[in-house]
């Protein structure tokens, strides 16, 4: 007596509708994880600056000395732009001329993101001796360089010294 077995594998037409499946969803997907992507790259940015700005202050307090946070687009001078490209510096400065040089103790050196552009409402951050701002309040944007996305990340400095974040609309 013969026996019939059963087929235990899938047939071309379920492999087909399967994949289309993946496929179709992967389509739908994709573009909330992009989005996702760029909303993370843009917090990571706007902690780190955020450390940074709070590492300056603590260092200025301790040390009473002046300590400055700067854009740098070539990783050895402070620009002069608000848009902050390429690196970020902070260093004390001992001569107080506002840009690093051999009497200067570096402090941190770090390469900024290339998906995000920093936008600060002025050139320089400079941590006096008691720990306050100089100069009017400092507010750095973080945004994504994609269109995709609006939402955007700050961090603002008070006179104060004080630094807090915040989320902001890019344009």
């Amino acid at each position: 007596m013969h026996i019939p077995q059963k087929n235990l594998g899938y047939t071309l037409i379920e492999c087909l509708v399967a994949v289309a499946i993946v496929g179709i969803l992967s389509a739908i997907a994709l573009p909330s994880f992009a989005n996702l992507m760029q909303r993370q790259q843009t917090q990571t940015t706007r902690d780190g600056i955020f450390s940074l700005v709070q590492n300056a202050r603590t260092i200025a307090l301790a040390h009473k000395r002046n300590v400055v946070l700067c854009g740098s687009a070539d990783g050895v001078r402070c620009s002069s732009a608000r848009l902050w490209q390429g690196r970020m510096l902070s260093f004390v400065d001992q001569n107080r001329n506002r840009q690093p040089d051999g009497n200067d103790k570096m402090l941190v050196n770090v390469e900024l993101l290339p998906q995000v552009t920093v936008h600060a409402s002025r050139s320089i951050l400079v941590y006096k001796p008691d720990g306050s701002a100089r100069g009017a309040n400092l507010t750095i944007k973080v945004c994504s360089r994609s269109q995709r996305t609006a939402q955007g990340a700050t961090v603002v400095v008070a006179n104060s010294g004080r630094a807090r974040m915040d989320r902001d609309e890019c344009h």
